[in-house]
């Protein structure tokens, strides 16, 4: 499900919330819900989720890599290096 131009602007416009990325902007903005991502990234469910709320350690690059190319973005579109979180707070 890639996202169309518009709506990878309107990501891209998103702040980063206190999670720390854009997983759930994305989801909400391409109207997708947890179960069809996890279908097409053949990632857990409950770790979407997890993902999506904050509440993972390291995140694989392998695994952003599949989010990034389902929605069709960059990876940093979804989630910012260190230095972008930083300058955002």
């Amino acid at each position: 499900m890639k996202l169309t131009p518009e709506q990878l602007e309107a990501l891209r416009r998103e702040p980063y919330r206190a999670v720390g990325n854009r997983l759930g902007a994305a989801m909400r903005i391409a109207d997708v819900r947890a179960v069809d991502l996890s279908r097409a990234t053949r990632l857990p469910q409950q770790y979407i989720s997890d993902v999506k709320k904050g509440r993972w350690r390291a995140l694989r690059l392998d695994n952003a890599y599949k989010f990034a190319t389902f929605f069709g973005c960059y990876i940093e579109d979804l989630f910012p290096r260190a230095s972008t979180r930083k300058a955002a707070a």
